[in-house]
Order: C-alpha cells, then structure tokens, then sequence
C-alpha cells in the first residue's frame, strides 16, 4: 500500500517536472551562471510558477531530476549566449539612436512631447527615467521608469556665451498639475552643481523633487546640457531694463527693442511689475482713439514729452528728472500719468503707491530703468516726510546700497535712469528744505480744465487705456535707435534758445542754477519732437517744432524763470529777513530786552546774529551754517566768528550789513515799484494789521515792510500816518 502509495506519489512528482521541464524550456537562462546557479534559477522559477516551496523542490528533485535539470541548464545557458551576441550582432547593423537637429524645446502645451536626453521621459505628469534592475530572486534583468521629479521639467533656452560671460538656462514648468499654463526661470550653471541650491531654486519654483532624489535631478540636468544643450534656443542675457552697454538693444521685460525687430531675451528681473507688467494688450488703433482727445491738451501734450525723456538720459549724459505735479484731485493728474505708463504696458500694473518705505518705493523705480515711472498719492504725513530723500536718490540715480535692480537689497546696485512723475495734492517744495532738493525738484502746479465734457472723456480714457496698452514705447525706442545721430544737434538747439532765454529774464545771482534746470527743458524739447515723428508715423495728430518749442517754453517760464531757486547765501538771506519780521527774537535799536530767546540785534547799519541761533535757524530751514563763508566772499560780512554785543551782552556770532543785504535783495532801488499808490498803501496797512494781529508784535519796523512787501515803503507811510492809518512811535515803529 505504501509502496503502491509512493510510486503514484513519485509519478505525480515527475509529471510535474515535465510540466516544468517544459516551462523553464520557454525561458531563456541568463548567461554567465554556474550549472549551480543555473539550477537554483530553474529552481525559483518553478517554484514561483507552481507555487511550489523550496523545501518541498530539494525533497521532490531526485538525483536523475537534478542531472536532467543541470544539463538543460547548460543547454539554455548556450542558447541564452548565442541569442545575446546576434542581438549584439543585429544592433551593429540597426538604425543609431535618432538625433535631433535644429532648436528643441520650442512652446508646446504637453510636456510629453518635449525633448529629453537619453532614457528620460514625462509619463502620467511625472519626469521618469527608463532603466534596469535585476530580480534578487529571479536574478532576471527587466526595464523599469524610475520616478526623477513629481513635476516635470525641461531646460528650453541659454544665453549667448561668450568671454568672462557666466551661462545661464532657462528652465520651464507647468504652474500646476491642474493647468496647461507654463512658467518659466533663469538660472546660473554654476548652481546646478550645489544639490542644496539646485534643490531650493527648483523647490522655490513648486517643482516637487524628494529630497533623496536630489542626485538624480542634477544628473538629468547634466545630462540635458551635454547632449540637448547645443540645440537650446540661444538668446542675450539682460540683467535689468534699459539699454544694454553699446545702446543696440532694449531691454523691456522679456524682449528686446532693437532698431528693425523685437527680439526674445533672457532677463534677470523678477517680479510681476518689472518684467510680466511690461507687455501689450488690445490694439494700437484703439490706444490712439483713447487718448487723441486727453493729448489735445497742451498740458497733456508737455507731460508725455517729459515722461518721454527717459531713454534719452544715457544717450545725451543727462542726471535723472523728478516732476511733481501737484493739485486738487479729479483733475487729470493720474490719467496723465497712466497715458504715459500705458505706453509700456498696463499702467495700473506700472504704478507705485507712495504710502510705502522709502526703499520700496526705491526698488520700484530702480528696476524700470530707462523708462518713466508713477508714483502716485503722496499725500499723507510720512510719506512727504520721506519724499525729500527719495528725490535726492531719484535725481542722483544710485541707491546707496540699498535697492536693487530686482527690488532685494544689497550693496553693490548699479545707477539708474529714469523719468519720475510724483503725483500729489500739495506742492513738495514746501517739504523740501534745501536749495539742492529744490533745483532737482520740478513743481508742476498746473491741471486740466474743469470741464464736465473733458471729466467724461477722463474718466473712459482711464477705463480703456486698462484694455490697450504697450504699443507706443517700443516704436518710439526704435525711432531712437533710428535718429540716435540727430540727438545732439537737437538738444543744443533748445538748450541755446532756453539758455538765451533765462540770461534776459532772471538775475545773475540765480542764472548758474537756472542753467542747470534749463537741462532738462531742453530735454523736453527733444523729447516732443522725437514724440511727434512717431505721432505722424502711427496717425495722431501732430504738433509743429515751432508748436513743441512753445509749450515747453511756457512751462519753463512758469516752473522756472517766474520762481527761479535761490543760492544758498540769498535762500539765507530771505530767511534772516523772515525771521527778523515774523519774530520777536531780534533786539531793536539798542533796546533792553529780558527774554531768554535772543538770536541777535539790529541797527540802522547792521544786523548782528548769535553764532548758535543762526546755526539752529539754518538747520531748521534745510541750510547750513557754512553759508557765512558765502556771506564774506559776497561782502556781507567781514568775519564769520566774532565777539558781538546783543542785548547788551558780548557773545560770539557775526555781523551782516544792511546795506549790502538790501542790494542783494533789491530793496535799495530809488524810487518805489511802479505800483498804485493806493495798492500799495491797502498792501501795507493789511500786513501792519496781520503782524500786530497774529503775530503779537506791538509795532513794526519800517524795514521789515519793506523786506515783507519788497518795495519802498517810507512814502507810503508818510500818506497813511497823513490820513490817520497807522501812528507813529517815538522809536520810528508803527502801530
């Protein structure tokens, strides 16, 4: 029985063994194995095609099986080497690996049908790498995809090399898993070879790699550079807006303005404002009809032509310009302010919110070099405290360390151009306190007429210019590049009419400072008629040279000539006289006064001013001290340091002369202004009755009525004492 039992049991093992003699002929052993390992192969397969345990294989193979197994091992293990070498053999003869030719890696909505090196593909919105791997069981060699990335990317352009130029990629992604939408960042090589940089900027950018991956995405990269790298799109590497260093490109965002075509390029500016805000919308067509009604205006016409000057800074070695154009609200100052921005792109984008610090308004400015730029509401309290500073820096064109072209901040920033409009209700100039914010401010105090036609024209202009916008700049740059020999001519010839101009009109202690203001009026006037050549070029109406001069001009004699900026020594000057007339710190005529605020003392001959109160006036007006040395080379005074007797007491200050003040005011001229008598009478008893009123003093020197009013005033108070006006003190004073 139990022999019976085992044969049938012995009988049923073999017919399993044939069955599997038969399965293992199916299959190819893997060459360079041992009979022994080509046996415990055998063995494993059979095992994992029958569900058989390994136990249970040794106890049923008997010596005849293993023998049968060995040799059939030895057969597939010569059959498995002569199949490898006429596949060997079959590859020397197959078609080589297909190589692409031409740009790769152009635009396309998938990324599968991007290109990729060797073995690396997209596969289910992951980047995948195809290898081989070995069963440990089997020891059977199969082809897998490994995981690389969880998001997929490809390197798609690379910037002109050259000497001493660093190489950058541009690396582009899919902004999310969930939209067909693309972006695109640059990166320097080098930092591919730090895994920990490599990882940051990638991860900064949502392209989700597992940190033990980090080697496998440098060696895709790598390997994308050495056999894709030469077929990426080549394109120039922009740092910042502007012109680059011999004037043959513009940079405006992500392309470049050269004279005949826009061109591509890759930028190292960041930020929606400075780069992606620098773009077109709409039509030429429909941004010409939205603004042709608003440019009728010669004050809109003036304001495009100053915001226009700033491509022309570098090309004629000009300093920055800074505009404020100041005025109630509702009266055009920022649809003015969108018509020009809307040139370059969206200008709601392309505007700057002063209610910020001033480095953020810094940065904003920084990074749209060569163009105008908007900075709008400085209205509140601290931010026209900052102002001061920021049009220093703006005029001055560099940052002091602290912007940089990007909006991060560093040491090392590069100058800047630019074109600044500040708009705000309240003139600036009376935040600023020095003679140089002064000169580099320009205050612009004019608007659009009230008009409820124009206030309906305003406010579509400033609604469809949000629809079109980014035509006018680029056409206007390359009608730069086109005239760039005519620049110079054209600005010599303004600025000799401007020039002409100024020595007629103001006096010679300001005509060095208006000089340097005409600059950038003559600016202006290139500006216009480069402006208008473009205007007739696109259809708008245009405006003759003659028609260009003369709104430019009529601005400059208002913003100029009819205010013109003071010296330091005259600002100085006009402050002694204010501050002798409007206070009562000065001791009169050799009077005994008890108040603890004495600044100094005048006589009929001399003003004499404690050194200490005349350095704190100073400061408080935005002077300095020093302008006593103004004072001696102008003949003022004799000595900026000396023992003065004030109030009776012997203290350290200096003594000016009146008389010499008086000419350098001009309050010595004989005769009185061609005035009415009769104004200047009205003129006079109002402003006794204001300084007695509100100011509290008791009476009111001659001398300071005539510095106050500017004009003799001796006749005049003879005829009001006459009638009964005003009365005369014992002292020489009136009440």
């Amino acid at each position: 029985m139990n022999e019976t039992k085992n044969i049938s049991e012995v009988k049923d093992e073999y017919t399993r063994f044939d069955s599997a003699k038969k399965f293992i002929s199916d299959h190819l052993i893997p060459e360079n194995k041992s009979p022994n390992d080509a046996t415990d192969y055998i063995r494993a397969r059979i095992a994992k095609q029958y569900q058989i345990k390994d136990t249970e294989m040794k106890k049923l193979l008997t010596n005849h099986y293993r023998v049968s197994l060995n040799t059939l091992a030895k057969l597939k293990m010569e059959e498995a080497k002569a199949n490898k070498q006429k596949t060997i053999n079959e590859s020397k003869k197959a078609t080589p690996r297909i190589v692409p030719k031409g740009i790769v890696n152009d635009k396309v909505t998938d990324f599968e049908k991007y290109t990729y090196p060797s073995y690396y593909s997209v596969k289910d919105g992951k980047l995948l790498k195809t290898i081989e791997v070995t069963d440990p069981f089997t020891k059977e060699i199969e082809t897998i995809d490994k995981d690389i990335s969880l998001t997929p990317f490809v390197l798609c352009k690379r910037t002109q090399p050259g000497i001493d130029k660093k190489p950058y990629y541009t690396i582009r992604y899919p902004i999310s898993r969930f939209s067909l939408e693309q972006g695109e960042f640059t990166v320097l090589n080098s930092d591919f070879s730090d895994l920990n940089i490599m990882h940051k900027t990638l991860a900064a950018h949502g392209i989700n790699i597992p940190a033990e991956q980090r080697k496998d995405v440098n060696e895709y990269i790598t390997k994308f550079i050495y056999e894709l790298g030469h077929l990426l799109k080549v394109e120039p590497l922009i740092e910042r807006n502007g012109w680059n260093e011999d004037n043959s490109v513009f940079a405006m965002g992500k392309k470049g303005i050269t004279a005949d075509k826009i061109i591509p390029v890759t930028t190292l500016v960041k930020g929606s404002k400075h780069c992606d805000s620098l773009m077109q919308k709409g039509t030429l067509k429909e941004w010409i009809s939205t603004v042709e009604p608003v440019m009728e205006y010669d004050l809109s016409r003036y304001m495009f032509y100053d915001s226009m000057t700033a491509p022309l800074l570098k090309l004629l070695h000009h300093e920055n310009i800074v505009t404020c154009h100041s005025g109630e609200s509702s009266r055009g100052k920022t649809l003015l302010a969108w018509i020009a921005s809307s040139t370059m792109g969206d200008p709601k984008e392309l505007q700057c919110k002063a209610d910020s610090t001033a480095n953020a308004v810094l940065a904003h400015v920084v990074g749209f070099n060569d163009m105008p730029v908007d900075i709008e509401e400085v209205t509140v309290a601290k931010t026209l405290e900052i102002m001061p500073s920021v049009i220093y820096t703006l005029s001055n064109g560099i940052d002091k360390g602290r912007c940089t072209i990007d909006g991060t901040l560093r040491d090392d920033i590069k100058s800047f151009r630019t074109s600044a409009r500040i708009t705000t209700e309240n003139p600036l100039s009376d935040y600023v306190k020095n003679v140089g914010g002064l000169v580099r401010n320009r205050e612009q105090c004019e608007l659009l007429p009230k008009d409820e036609k124009l206030a309906i024209i305003a406010k579509a202009a400033k609604r469809n210019i949000q629809g079109n916008y980014g035509f006018f700049y680029p056409l206007y740059i390359q009608h730069i590049m086109k005239n760039i020999d005519r620049l110079e001519t054209l600005y010599n010839n303004a600025y000799k009419m401007l020039n002409d101009i100024a020595i007629e009109s103001v006096p010679k202690e300001s005509i060095s400072i208006v000089c340097r203001q005409t600059d950038s009026y003559a600016l202006d006037i290139v500006a216009g008629i480069l402006t208008e050549e473009v205007f007739q070029e696109i259809g708008m109406p245009t405006k003759s040279k003659e028609e260009i001069e003369n709104i430019v001009l009529d601005n400059y004699m208002r913003m100029v000539l009819d205010k013109p900026v003071d010296l330091p020594y005259m600002k100085a000057l006009k402050e002694i006289s204010a501050w002798i007339a409007s206070t009562q710190e000065f001791v009169k005529n050799g009077e005994k006064n008890f108040s603890r605020d004495i600044a100094g003392e005048v006589t009929d001959t001399e003003i004499r001013i404690i050194g200490k109160a005349f350095t704190e006036k100073m400061k408080s007006v935005g002077l300095s001290s020093s302008v006593r040395e103004d004072f001696k080379v102008q003949g003022l005074t004799k000595n900026t340091n000396e023992r003065i007797t004030v109030n009776g007491n012997s203290i350290k200050g200096f003594k000016i002369n009146r008389k010499v003040m008086d000419e350098k005011l001009g309050l010595n001229v004989k005769g009185d202004k061609k005035f009415n008598t009769d104004i200047c009478c009205n003129e006079i008893l109002e402003t006794i009755k204001f300084m007695t009123s509100k100011l509290d003093k008791e009476v009111v020197e001659p001398y300071i009525l005539k510095v106050v009013l500017g004009y003799e005033v001796t006749e005049h108070l003879k005829k009001l004492e006459k009638e009964g006006k005003v009365k005369k003190t014992e002292s020489g004073y009136y009440i």
